[in-house]
């Protein structure tokens, strides 16, 4: 079974998001994405449930969790047997017994850890690449230089302002590619491409296939 679902994440296209109900499960999820080179949070985010804040933090990857309301699902239990008499049964109702939120972790934020106007750069980015967007602009709103912001974007990133810009853009390319039926040339509109040939050569360049030819093939995947 782990052969079958490592070749099954291998295939799926990224980035892509997994859920697990262990925390357990989320490290082993960890280790394979590590040993096929799947980029965590970039390409892959996971998110367990787990009450355990040690577990999670000390894994390769600290991972995002959901905690579970124990002392509430006590209770609601307890409350269910006090209703219990022996004069009358009846099928229980279910009870629902809210989590807290999510305490987010490397595994679904590739911004912790990083300086404040360095994430508060990528929001930016994440936010406006659909419109013409600089590195000037970018620096200016962080309040930063230039060289400042490109010297620590790189150093953080590992990849350019510019080559995030371009990272975002193809992300949103591709998830309209496989879930609209929008031409091409609109899509390189909304995804800030700003036209048809410059989408080409750059999903050709990273992707090595046309935004025509992506589509066809997760469309037929999609059918098996």
């Amino acid at each position: 079974m782990s052969q079958q679902f490592l070749d099954w994440l291998n295939e799926q296209p990224k980035p892509m998001g997994l859920f697990c109900g262990h925390e357990m499960t989320a490290y082993r999820l960890v280790s394979i994405c590590m040993s096929l080179g799947i980029s965590i949070p970039e390409d892959v985010v996971i998110l367990c449930v787990s009450s355990d804040d040690l577990t999670c933090e000390t894994m390769p990857i600290s991972l995002s969790s959901i905690k579970l309301d124990r002392s509430a699902q006590a209770k609601a239990a307890v409350g269910m047997v006090s209703d219990i008499s022996l004069d009358m049964i009846k099928a229980p109702e279910a009870v629902v017994c809210p989590p807290s939120m999510p305490v987010e972790r490397r595994s679904t934020n590739s911004l912790i850890g990083s300086e404040p106007w360095i994430a508060k750069a990528i929001r930016f980015i994440w936010s406006n690449y659909r419109d013409p967007v600089s590195v000037d602009m970018v620096a200016k709103h962080v309040s930063v230089s230039r060289r400042k912001l490109e010297i620590n974007f790189k150093k953080f990133l590992k990849r350019s302002v510019g080559e995030e810009l371009k990272r975002k853009r193809l992300e949103e390319a591709c998830y309209l590619l496989r879930s609209t039926s929008k031409k091409v040339h609109e899509i390189s509109e909304l995804c800030g491409m700003g036209g048809v040939i410059s989408l080409n050569r750059n999903f050709k360049n990273t992707y090595s296939l046309t935004p025509i030819e992506y589509r066809k093939k997760h469309t037929q995947e999609d059918l098996k």
